[in-house]
Formats: C-alpha cells, sequence, structure tokens
C-alpha cells in the first residue's frame, strides 16, 4: 500500500498544528496534530508527550492512507497527488470524501477538477480556505508548499483556539518551529516566524529586511509567501 511521503508528513503536520494539551474539535475532543477518534477516549485536560503525538499521528495516517488507496481503485497517481489526497482525508475523513465527489474526479484523470474540488469543499465557511488551498496547490505539483502549511497552520491556529491553550507557551508555533527546523536546521528566528504568521505581515515587504541573514530555503519560502 502506498504511504505519504516524509515531505507530506511534514506539510501535514505544519498544517494541523500540534497541542500537548487537549482541545474541543467538531464536539470532541483533540490532541497532538489532530488526532480526534470517534471513541471519544481523548479528554478535557488530558496532555501527552511528543512521543505518544507522533505513535497517534503514525496510526491516523494508516487509515487515512487506506482510504485514498481503496478509493483510487488501482489507479496510479503522482506522489504529491497521494499525499494531498491523503491530507485532505486526514483532515476531513474518508465519508466527507467521498461526498466532494474528488476521487470520482481523480480516477477519471481530471487533474484540474480534482484540485477545484480539493479547494472548494470542506472550508468550514472559509475558516479553512488557507489548508484547502495549500492542499489544492501540493495536489498540482506547484511549489510554495512550506509556505502554505504555515499559513494554513496559524489560520487554523487563530480560529479554534481562543487562547485558552496557551497558557504554557505556544505549542502550535513551538511545532511549526520544530519542524521548520528539521528541514533547514539553522532556522532559529522565532520572532521571524511570529511575524510571519500574522497575516497582516504575511504580504508586508518590510520581511524582506529581516531575512537577509536566514538560509536559502526559508528565503525561497518567504518570498514565496510575498509573490503569493
Amino acid at each position: 500500500m502506498a504511504s505519504m511521503s516524509e515531505k507530506g508528513i511534514q506539510h501535514l503536520k505544519l498544517a494541523e498544528g500540534f497541542r500537548l494539551l487537549a482541545y474541543p474539535d467538531g464536539g470532541r475532543y483533540a490532541i497532538g496534530y489532530g488526532h480526534n477518534p470517534e471513541n471519544r477516549s481523548i479528554k478535557k485536560g488530558q496532555k501527552i508527550t511528543q512521543a505518544q503525538a507522533d505513535s497517534f499521528l503514525r496510526s491516523d495516517l494508516a487509515w487515512a492512507e487506506k482510504a485514498v488507496t481503496q478509493r483510487l481503485k488501482g489507479r496510479k497517481v503522482p506522489q504529491h497527488q497521494f499525499d494531498a489526497l491523503v491530507d485532505y482525508t486526514y483532515n476531513r475523513g474518508p465519508g466527507n470524501l467521498d461526498k466532494s465527489g474528488i476521487m470520482g474526479r481523480v480516477r477519471e484523470g481530471d487533474v484540474a477538477g480534482a484540485a477545484k474540488l480539493i479547494r472548494s469543499t470542506g472550508t468550514m465557511g472559509g475558516k479553512l480556505n488557507g489548508r484547502r488551498t495549500a492542499q489544492a496547490k501540493m495536489f498540482l505539483g506547484e511549489s510554495g508548499e512550506l509556505a502554505d502549511a504555515l499559513h494554513s497552520a496559524v489560520e487554523l491556529d487563530s480560529q479554534e483556539n481562543d487562547g485558552s491553550q496557551k497558557s504554557e507557551g505556544d505549542p502550535a508555533l513551538d511545532a511549526v518551529m520544530a519542524n521548520l527546523k528539521e528541514m533547514a536546521p539553522e532556522f532559529d528566528n522565532k520572532e521571524l516566524l511570529k511575524k510571519l504568521a500574522n497575516p497582516t505581515f504575511s504580504k508586508n515587504e518590510e520581511i524582506m529586511k529581516d531575512m537577509n541573514s536566514e538560509v536559502s530555503l526559508f528565503q525561497r519560502m518567504f518570498q514565496e509567501m510575498l509573490n503569493g
């Protein structure tokens, strides 16, 4: 069975955000990287470790990968398309994937049509526009996934977290920082990350003044943000 790539997993981590403390999500409680089991096993006030969050992520990815593979019905797709479909399924669930009509377009080979449905369905009234746009771009193989994932992570955090989870620092921002550092260990500018996380700064050329000393990977990422 196909698996999500490491690049796709990093994108998903950034997009989901990270919580050590359980938080309300869709009538239940979620934790870690959006782990929200139907059996309601996550309880209010529950805390986990990074190792537990990684374990939850692996098990959740397994069912999302299986759901996408089953719905492809033998059709082969590029890795970036598979990653985008798993990301969408992880976020919305197999039932909503079926309702969206995306897989029908994928099996027909209608890449543009599938991307359009990824971008436009399950946005929660616009709250998840950033994430859907990032998934659609990934599906199309366009550049800028890291920048889009950063925006969607902060977008989700700002709309679902009223600040009550931040009494012990900012685990969502810390997780974004940790994931970015995995790809570029030299990157250690949390203040710049906070600036970029603020939508009012996301297209401000002032950011360019602060990024001259950063590694080239993140210079390209920030430039993509400004041009997006």
